[in-house]
């Protein structure tokens, strides 16, 4: 009897284990429905994307999703639909701010509508450097205080076809397209940072910071020397003295409305120009011929006060918050007395450093600082950036974070990596001076190829 029972219960057993058996093989049919090729994706040092793709093999349409909680992974579509026997492909890119060592592993899933899910691991090599690298090369660019935006004009074979805005707080980037076909070397920040000129050899337009809508563009003939915002939101432009009849465009932002003038006594081709805090002046410099000029626009039509020959200042320059200094690319500066009549050159002044040249400058009026990039000659950047108090005295320097190369057969060094110097190339300040912004560049760039990349300075 006891015989008996146990081999009913044994049978018993046999025909529940085979019951879920055969439970669990049915819901692995339904729930098998994700294939890719692949669960480890690799990105190599100078790579910033990689695809992924997925098909549906089971025998439904299903909806799925794809997540990841690595905050340097960046997953270009998280959710989408999928017919039977149907492949999607996603691109994952690679956030490196938030890098901060030399590799690392990340993960992302996809989930599919019936419950199975593809982990797919990332394995990210990475240079542990403290500043941000670009994927372009940089032609010029601008900031706004306000808003704590760099603007990033890049190189892109011979023509640049998209603003690259960069938000220094969050670290992000934002890509505002520019129409083809086109050839922009500058950009330019208006006096109360509302709108970014952008302009090349014949054209123009403009950026509104906030809606960051674009204008339409507008066609000089002749060519631009310079451009510089001016109250009652108008552009001034001087024309390439070498091509027009005219020396000078006014366009008027709100009414689309060019303006033509020809300026008595002015001979120069003005390669920069720079409005003065005072609203009332702007101020040039002459590429060639070391030409200085002001004009004053109080009036309906600009009026030259002076055009004047100042040895060894030219190409670039700026201008103090003060408004009674004047710095140009050599190392002299002129202080100034704006509304003095006629001549309001009070001296010219040298800066005493060990240098030829500045490359670039910016101030900063909370610190009252002036921050300086300079060159050993026109052709030689270095790797520094000097500070100077209000009084122009010397007071700090610093020097751009090296690039990181992968090691190339040197046996110098046991840490896997070379290191390429760090040109300065441009420089800004937050608005209360706790940060410098550099723009730098890789030097030996014929070998080690064209680098470019953020570097921020906490101070």
């Amino acid at each position: 009897m006891k015989s008996e029972k146990s081999r009913i219960i044994l049978i018993a057993a046999i025909i529940v284990i085979g019951l879920v058996s055969m439970h669990g093989c049915k819901k692995n049919d339904d729930i098998y429905s994700l294939r890719t090729n692949t669960t480890k994706l690799r990105i190599d040092y100078d790579e910033n994307l990689v695809a992924f793709s997925f098909t549906n093999i089971s025998d439904k349409a299903i909806t799925w999703t794809a997540s990841t909680e690595d905050d340097f992974l960046v997953i270009d579509n998280n959710s989408g639909s999928l017919a039977v026997a149907g492949t999607a492909s996603l691109e994952i890119a690679i956030r490196r701010e938030f890098l901060t060592k030399d590799s690392i592993q990340g993960e992302f899933q996809v989930t599919s509508s019936l419950g199975d899910q593809l982990k797919i691991g990332v394995y990210i090599s990475n240079y542990p450097e403290e500043k941000l690298r670009l994927e372009y090369n940089i032609l010029d660019a601008a900031y706004s205080e306000n808003y704590n935006k760099l603007y990033l004009l890049p190189y892109s074979n011979s023509q640049s076809h998209f603003i690259e805005i960069f938000d220094v707080s969050g670290k992000t980037f934002e890509r505002i397209d520019l129409p083809e076909n086109t050839n922009f070397n500058r950009v330019t920040i208006s006096y109360d940072e509302s709108r970014l000129a952008i302009y090349g050899n014949e054209t123009f337009l403009t950026m509104d910071l906030v809606t960051l809508q674009l204008s339409d563009q507008v066609y000089l003939e002749g060519g631009i020397g310079s451009l510089v915002f001016v109250p009652d939101n108008k552009l001034y432009i001087f024309i390439d003295y070498y091509y027009n009849s005219f020396d000078m465009v006014s366009y008027d932002l709100n009414t689309n409305i060019k303006t033509n003038y020809e300026i008595a006594d002015f001979y120069s081709d003005i390669s920069d120009v720079k409005l003065h805090p005072s609203g009332k002046y702007i101020y040039g410099v002459e590429n060639s011929y070391s030409d200085f000029v002001k004009l004053s626009i109080t009036d309906a039509e600009p009026l030259l006060i002076y055009d004047k020959s100042l040895s060894d200042f030219n190409t670039n320059l700026w201008i103090s918050d003060g408004g009674t200094q004047i710095f140009s690319n050599s190392d002299k500066y002129l202080t100034i007395d704006p509304e003095a009549v006629g001549d309001d050159v009070v001296s010219i002044s040298e800066f005493v450093f060990n240098y030829q040249y500045i490359h670039d400058f910016n101030q900063n009026t909370a610190k009252q600082e002036y921050y300086i990039i300079p060159k050993q000659d026109s052709y030689n950047y270095t790797d520094a950036v000097l500070v100077y108090d209000e009084n122009l005295n010397y007071k700090s320097k610093y020097v751009a974070e090296p690039f990181m190369v992968r090691k190339s057969n040197s046996v110098n060094t046991t840490t896997g990596y070379d290191y390429v110097k760090a040109l300065t190339y441009r420089v800004f300040s937050t608005k209360d001076g706790t940060k410098l912004i550099l723009i730098v560049k890789s030097e030996n760039q014929n070998y080690y190829g064209n680098m470019y990349a953020i570097q921020i300075i906490n101070r």
